[in-house]
């Protein structure tokens, strides 16, 4: 498991229901209700049914998750920002082995 999903939906500003367990919950970033929904995983089924009504209820909340969502992911996960990351990473490998 990954948290590709997460980030392809955040891109879109489609909001994510996902398990919480680490694959999704290690970036503190993402915070059950602000950005993503999370289900408890000793709870599946009434939290999936819970968190999935709750939308339905309110389609107000779908744009805000998307929203937040988008917010970080453009500023953590966009792939210029990854690439830049990236990009640095070598350059210090270079560096570091030049000396």
């Amino acid at each position: 498991k990954s948290n590709l999903k997460v980030i392809e939906a955040g891109i879109h500003k489609v909001p994510v229901i996902a398990s919480d367990v680490p694959t999704y919950n290690h970036d503190k970033d993402f915070v059950d209700g602000k950005n993503i929904l999370f289900v408890k995983p000793e709870r599946q089924e009434k939290d999936w049914y819970g968190k999935i009504k709750r939308l339905i209820q309110n389609p107000n909340q779908i744009e805000d998750l998307g929203e937040s969502a988008y917010e970080i992911i453009k500023t953590k996960y966009h792939i210029d920002v990854i690439a830049n990351k990236r990009a640095e990473f070598y350059k210090d490998i270079v560096e570091k082995n030049n000396k």
